[in-house]
């Protein structure tokens, strides 16, 4: 082919072994070579050069015809850019003549940037009137995650009302119906998208098509019997093999992760984390490393490798979910929950003031603009749950009255994390408010109806803390003798030790299981002091004096003061007094006095 161009060609594309594979077709029209300064046309300077010269012969149909021929040959060369570029400008049925063969494997790889670029190309009214770029262009959007998928899908819709007997279209039929199963399950019907999901079963469609995958997909995510795991489990398994078979990795991402999701909600979290790392590994073999969905993966694996109580593995997953999330470009609430788990793993491991407080208050403030509810449950709760750890009741109240829901507010539409946020504030916080109790209960029946094991867990954990508040020991112990069996199945110990007040009850358990939590802790004493400090707070808490201290510990009066400090800066308070209530409220209090005598 090189050997057919003229030496000019040769020297303007000999960088470019594709440009010289598009001149061959064209060289025995041209005759000769591009003239010095003419300049280079993407990938085929002769094949621009060639339709100059026709157009100055004033032959436009000529000229028609072979901008249809390269754009053709170009497009079958992957390079859609450049023959979209040399495709008449007037001729959008020509445009979407040579987008219908090559938008779906776009969107099957991801190239969610391409397709959008490829399809600005033609108004709305050309999309409309192609039914097979109509569809396409829906799962667009709703791979793009974006607000217009609803009106994307009715303009499929429309689209396919021009064909009503036509047995070719039964696939994009399903597919049309699948998206739009998928809208009304998005929009909050579950029930109704049940059933449409339910009838579209007896469609002709292909079995290893899009809607084919999404079924089963479905299947996983509004099951008739949401108690058989198992088959959830399967459904999903069923759907990846479908997207593999398609190439479409998006979808095989979505069914591994919603997999591990759904142990997750079953409170088995080896499963989740295992399931979870294969997602991660799949999607860092299929260039997927800083999408949205790593970012949102990673952090759902990190939490749960933080529960477990394995740290450093646990940081190094999220903070992958951090960069994946600031590389995307995303609405910060992916990233925001990422630095929430570093920061519990942070007093996990005694640090306990690594984070800006101004930028943390800022973010959650740039959050409530948002008013994306299910987002701000989330992160409301790790707030909470990191404010409890740090002994910080009224910045746990904080969160709450930022929220504006009250547990009287609470009602069954609101999402399971708005929830626990409100009722765990509410306790953290100390507020008096005798419709928690009852919200508990509520929440917690509700939970074990809809088989959310993992929450029903954290409410467990909450009506402890509440009972030992109002100082009912006896049924607090009743309580964590039911919950333990569970939180061991589960692996999650974390759900118990990070609240302090459980760890004199886990030390009076006759349960191994109890006895174990209770000894690593003991070991790792909270706020990450260390021993030579944990014994000052408890000499404080005992009542000594600045100078009794010094004196029992042998050290100056401007030592033990230095050292007040570190342990200040550790229980995050600035005074005496508030370190006595924070040490005693994390049960050091008692054990001081033991250890005085």
């Amino acid at each position: 082919l090189c050997a057919a161009a003229t030496g000019r060609a040769r020297a303007a594309c000999a960088d470019d072994l594709r440009a010289i594979v598009a001149i061959a077709p064209f060289v025995a029209e041209l005759g000769t070579g591009a003239p010095a300064g003419e300049p280079i046309y993407r990938a085929h300077p002769l094949l621009q050069e060639m339709l100059l010269r026709r157009r100055a012969r004033g032959a436009p149909d000529d000229e028609r015809r072979l901008r249809h021929r390269g754009a053709q040959w170009l497009a079958q060369h992957d390079d859609v850019d450049a023959a979209l570029e040399l495709l008449p400008a007037d001729d959008p049925d020509a445009v979407a003549a040579l987008l219908t063969p090559i938008l779906r494997p776009a969107l099957l790889r991801y190239a969610l940037v391409d397709a959008r670029r490829w399809l600005a190309k033609l108004p709305p009214d050309t999309i409309a009137a192609n039914l097979q770029i109509a569809v396409d262009a829906a799962w667009l959007e709703y791979f793009g995650e974006t607000h217009h998928v609803r009106a994307a899908v009715t303009r499929a819709q429309n689209a396919l009302a021009q064909f009503p007997g036509d047995a070719c279209k039964d696939e994009l039929r399903a597919e049309i119906g699948i998206l739009d199963v998928l809208c009304t399950f998005i929009e909050g019907a579950h029930g109704r998208a049940r059933a449409d999901a339910d009838a579209l079963h007896d469609l002709p469609h292909d079995p290893n098509g899009l809607a084919a995958g999404y079924l089963k997909l479905f299947e996983g995510y509004v099951p008739h019997d949401s108690s058989d795991v198992d088959a959830r489990i399967r459904s999903m398994q069923r759907a990846a093999e479908i997207f593999r078979r398609t190439g479409h990795n998006h979808g095989v991402i979505e069914a591994t992760v919603t997999q591990a999701y759904i142990k997750r909600r079953y409170a088995n979290a080896d499963g989740a984390i295992s399931g979870l790392m294969h997602a991660l590994s799949f999607m860092h073999a299929t260039g997927w490393e800083h999408s949205l969905f790593t970012a949102d993966a990673a952090h759902a694996c990190g939490e749960m490798l933080y529960l477990s109580d394995r740290i450093p593995e646990a940081r190094s997953m999220l903070q992958r979910a951090l960069d994946a999330a600031r590389i995307h470009g995303a609405v910060p609430a992916t990233a925001y929950m990422a630095k929430l788990c570093l920061q519990l793993c942070d007093i996990a491991e005694g640090n306990a003031h690594s984070f800006d407080e101004i930028e943390d208050a800022q973010v959650w403030a740039y959050l409530l603009t948002c008013n994306t509810t299910t987002p701000i449950g989330s992160v409301a709760m790790l707030r909470i749950l990191r404010d409890q750890r740090l002994s910080r009741p009224e910045h746990c109240n904080q969160t709450i009255e930022s929220i504006g829901i009250t547990p009287l507010d609470l009602t069954e539409d609101m999402p399971d994390v708005i929830w626990y946020a409100v009722l765990a504030g509410s306790i953290f916080s100390r507020r008096v408010d005798v419709s928690v109790e009852n919200k508990l209960t509520a929440f917690r029946k509700r939970m074990i109806t809809v088989h959310n094991n993992w929450m029903t867990l954290r409410t467990d954990v909450l009506l402890m803390l509440h009972a030992l508040q109002h100082g009912n020991e006896t049924l607090a112990a009743e309580r964590l003798t039911d919950v333990l069996p569970a939180v061991e199945r589960s692996t999650m110990s974390r759900l118990l030790t990070d609240h302090a007040a459980l760890l004199p009850l886990l030390r009076r358990s006759p349960a191994a299981y109890a006895q174990r939590l209770a000894a690593q802790h003991t070991a790792a004493p909270p706020f990450g002091l260390s021993p030579a400090e944990l014994q000052i707070v408890e000499l404080l808490v005992a009542g000594y004096s600045t100078e009794a201290i010094a004196q029992k510990l042998v050290i100056s009066v401007l030592t033990a003061r230095g050292h007040f400090k570190k342990c200040f800066r550790k229980l995050g308070v600035h005074s005496r007094e508030e370190a006595v209530r924070v040490a005693r409220e994390a049960g050091i209090g008692e054990a001081g006095k033991q250890r005085v005598r």
